[in-house]
C-alpha cells in the first residue's frame, strides 16, 4: 500500500479526487489508516470539504488527460 501526501491524485470508491490530509492510527502514528480527499465531482459545491475513506481503499489515480 503507498502512501499519499497532500495534493496526489487519488482514486476512491466514490471516485478520483485529490488528497486533502491523511490520518495516522496509534499507538505509534506511523501508519496511515485514512484519507480525506476532495472529490472532483463533488468540489462545486461550497459546503463540501471532502470524504473520509480507509486507506485500504484508496489507490493512486491513472488519469488520461
Amino acid at each position: 500500500m503507498s502512501n499519499f501526501d497532500q495534493g496526489d491524485r487519488v482514486m476512491t470508491p466514490g471516485g478520483v479526487g485529490t488528497v486533502k490530509y491523511r490520518r495516522m492510527g496509534s499507538p505509534d502514528y506511523s501508519e496511515v489508516v485514512a484519507y480525506s480527499v476532495v472529490l472532483d465531482h463533488a468540489n462545486h459545491n461550497p459546503l463540501y470539504t471532502g470524504s473520509l475513506y480507509p486507506a485500504k481503499e484508496v489507490s493512486k489515480a491513472t488519469e488520461d488527460k
